[in-house]
């Protein structure tokens, strides 16, 4: 729960979340994350909306230690979801125009993208049973091959197409560690279970196309 502030807001002494982040200079996710886990205050109106005192931003800003933890690993993270939501764009223009998936595909490839998202987010923020997670990941890697089959698309353009996933995971990862900041050991450590659940689709994938194929 973010750390409310319980007296009333002053007339021009709060800001809003979108002032807030732009005198930060992150997102609104990043920021929700570091209220949610009470490193800045946050007054909540009756309305539900967010509302942040400038001086406890400059004092934050001031005494903020520049360490990248794994909050700030989940923000980025889940600032890669949009990509996920156009995936049938992406995917048409990695394959090219022939590629012709129809609206229910297209639905369906969009929803496994935010599936592989979620269940990256969730294993790395809390971390669980290392198995039930790669279950999950195999799970999402048929569903993506057996769709990738029905609509007629090799098993190379599908391994091609699956990248469109994956890209907006590892640039957003990556962005983060050219940042010139502290990097948390546990981002460190984040980092091959990212790629375990990745890997863990992929190959889930190849499997169903190919058993598809032989059928």
């Amino acid at each position: 729960m973010p750390a409310e502030m319980n007296s009333e807001p002053v007339k021009d002494a709060w800001l809003s979340i979108g002032e807030a982040c732009r005198i930060l200079g992150v997102s609104e996710a990043t920021l929700r994350q570091w209220t949610d886990s009470g490193q800045i205050k946050v007054f909540i109106t009756p309305g539900g909306h967010r509302r942040f005192e400038r001086s406890q931003l400059d004092e934050f800003m001031a005494s903020r230690q520049k360490t990248l933890g794994i909050a700030d690993l989940v923000a980025k993270l889940e600032e890669t979801a949009e990509p996920h939501r156009e995936i049938a764009s992406a995917i048409t223009a990695a394959l090219g125009e022939s590629i012709m998936l129809n609206q229910q595909q297209k639905e369906r490839l969009a929803g496994l993208g935010r599936r592989i998202l979620e269940l990256i987010i969730w294993y790395v923020a809390s971390p669980v049973d290392r198995n039930a997670s790669l279950l999950k990941a195999q799970g999402i890697g048929m569903d993506f091959g057996t769709t990738m089959f029905e609509a007629g698309i090799s098993l190379t353009d599908s391994i091609e197409a699956f990248t469109c996933h994956r890209r907006p995971i590892v640039e957003g990862v990556m962005a983060m560690m050219k940042q010139r900041e502290i990097i948390a050991e546990e981002i460190l450590a984040a980092l091959p279970l990212i790629d375990d659940i990745m890997d863990s689709t992929l190959l889930a994938m190849v499997k169903a196309h190919q058993q598809r194929l032989n059928t």
